[in-house]
């Protein structure tokens, strides 16, 4: 079964809400579809992490570490382990197809140890791998706005895709940190707007 498959029926299995109550994180309620906690995953003062339900999925996202997506990404996170794991934990039962499996191995067991060989073809693959996830979970989040639509494809795909064909890894280091601050301010504004609309 494909990984892709696996992810989507795993993201409309759990209440996120449920599941990171059990874990005995304090969830503060803001609407029916949205709730809000105290980040476990930096040092947190004033609740920064928000949880989002849409129709049967949810994410979430913490405006201060800039962390978010899916349960998987939680689990990972939670856990500090890998999606891998995080897949056989959630879906037990389920079949990865192998091919899928080593290319995610691959991808998580590249370890740079140098600065020389940071700047590898493997490592700019990951940092590329790394971005468009993030960003895939920031259109979800925000319903694929066609004006984020827009603000993506022209301010990280193009200047990223520009990038890996320059093998250009230091670009792609400032795209990166460029995502955690970028993002999370336009889905911060995205959520308010949204809310003060209802």
């Amino acid at each position: 079964m494909k990984i892709k498959e696996i992810c989507e029926d795993i993201k409309r299995k759990y209440d996120l809400f449920e599941w990171v109550s059990r874990l005995g994180i304090h969830l503060i309620d803001v609407s029916s579809d949205q709730k809000k906690t105290v980040c476990v995953f930096h040092n947190d003062n004033d609740p920064s992490l928000y949880i989002n339900r849409q129709g049967d999925i949810y994410l979430w996202h913490c405006f201060g570490c800039g962390r978010g997506g899916t349960i998987i990404d939680f689990y990972i996170e939670f856990y500090h382990t890998n999606v891998l794991d995080a897949i056989k934990a959630l879906a037990p039962n389920s079949q990865i197809d192998e091919d899928e499996k080593n290319e995610i191995l691959r991808l998580e067991n590249i370890k740079p140890i140098s600065l020389d060989e940071e700047k590898n073809d493997e490592a700019i693959e990951r940092i590329n791998y790394r971005i468009r996830a993030t960003c895939h979970n920031h259109l979800i989040l925000c319903e694929k706005d066609l004006n984020e639509m827009d603000f993506i494809e022209k301010n990280i795909f193009y200047p990223v895709d520009k990038s890996c064909d320059q093998r250009d890894y230091d670009s792609l280091k400032e795209i990166e940190s460029f995502i955690q601050t970028s993002l999370a301010e336009r889905e911060k504004e995205w959520i308010k707007n949204k809310n003060s609309n209802k």
